[in-house]
């Protein structure tokens, strides 16, 4: 099953227009966590993801919902 925080990763960073490689210096992960994250087949810790939103200045929201 993957990731969706990976999928959310991804459209962050591109809404940013940033490469991998500029995200991964603003969020101060290594570039190759990036791409593992968003590939959506590695589970992010919960303090990474907050370190992603503190990072771009974005909330951390985490719902559970019914799946259709």
């Amino acid at each position: 099953m993957r990731n969706p925080a990976g999928k959310a990763i991804k459209s962050l960073r591109k809404e940013m227009g940033k490469t991998q490689v500029e995200f991964s210096e603003i969020v101060n992960k290594p570039q190759s966590s990036i791409a593992r994250l968003e590939s959506g087949y590695f589970q992010a810790k919960v303090s990474t993801l907050l370190d992603i939103a503190e990072a771009t200045d974005t909330e951390l929201k985490i719902s559970f919902e019914k799946q259709v």
